[in-house]
């Protein structure tokens, strides 16, 4: 059965300053340089890599291999909370440019630099880590491996917040804290 994802999030990566950009390249403000996600939900991140001056900074000679994990450890004995393995990127349909939207990378430009990955948010691990938190820090990073080679190079990494669903009050990303609930007023015993 197919996994339902939502509608694609456009994502801008620079990579002279290994910061979220904007589709020209210039790096985005103090505030939103963090990736706002939420639990339970699945995604179809659509990623380009970009340099300061906003032209594709990657090209993809030939198909690379691409694993992504989010975790707040990232210690190797453990597996990370979120795990993007190697079918979950550039899924066909994913990109409306012609050469991409098979599902094959081929490297005519402008296309150069595009790379889209699914990922789905409902782990019990992520769910386990974020516990009863409105919402929690972790990285997303992604690495990628020639066909040959015997090891990845992390092609990016970026700090992102996943929200809570489950206890997290509906203006999270505003306040950035939980607003607490008023304490009923006790009623005198009669």
């Amino acid at each position: 059965m197919a996994q339902t994802y939502g509608s694609p999030k456009m994502v801008y990566f620079n990579v002279e300053e290994r910061v979220l950009c904007d589709a020209a390249g210039v790096p985005l403000s103090a505030g939103k340089t963090r990736l706002f996600l939420t639990l339970f939900c699945k995604y179809v991140l659509k990623l380009t890599f970009l340099n300061a001056d906003g032209t594709a900074a990657i090209e993809w000679q030939g198909q690379k291999a691409f694993w992504g994990a989010i975790d707040n450890n990232f210690d190797r004995s453990i597996p990370p909370y979120v795990e993007v393995g190697p079918d979950h990127w550039n899924v066909s349909g994913d990109w409306t440019e012609e050469s991409l939207s098979d599902g094959t990378l081929d490297v005519p430009d402008p296309e150069v630099g595009k790379l889209s990955c699914r990922i789905d948010l409902s782990t019990p691990e992520l769910e386990a880590s974020l516990s009863t938190a409105a919402s929690g820090s972790y990285t997303f990073v992604i690495h990628g491996r020639m066909p040959g080679e015997t090891r990845s190079t992390c092609i990016m990494s970026i700090p992102i917040t996943i929200a809570n669903v489950e206890s997290a009050p509906v203006d999270v990303w505003a306040t950035a804290t939980p607003t607490p609930s008023p304490s009923p007023t006790p009623t005198p015993a009669p």
